[in-house]
């Protein structure tokens, strides 16, 4: 196992299912902190853009902050001219909504349409 080199889920090939499915919405990035998280949406069906996959949170008192996420590619990703609108589908712990904060100040500076979940 790997990181998916597009969205950093799990992944046994270099892309994951979801990166190499071509019927899937590229204009959406729907950013979670974990693979169980992508996971639970995938369970319901309903969502059919891609993702991208934090592989955790923002937490101030253990010391770990952006730098320690997988922020960077994500906003290379989001800077591509196909991607209109990103989700923000992060626990709603202290953590969560630190780390959702600060992803919304990041994106918006780059004018994609920014929602939170």
């Amino acid at each position: 196992m790997h990181r998916c080199a597009t969205c950093s889920a799990p992944s046994v090939r270099h892309l994951c299912p979801v990166c190499r499915d071509i019927t899937r919405d590229a204009a959406t990035i729907c950013v979670v902190a974990d693979l169980t998280d992508l996971l639970a949406i995938e369970a319901s069906g309903t969502y059919r853009g891609r993702y991208h996959v934090l592989h955790g949170a923002i937490e101030p008192r253990d010391g770990s902050g952006a730098t320690d996420l997988h922020v960077d590619a994500l906003l290379a990703r989001v800077r591509r001219p196909e991607v209109t609108r990103v989700i923000l589908a992060l626990k709603a712990t202290r953590a969560g909504e630190v780390t959702a904060q600060e992803m919304q100040r990041a994106l918006e500076r780059l004018g994609v349409e920014v929602t939170r979940r």
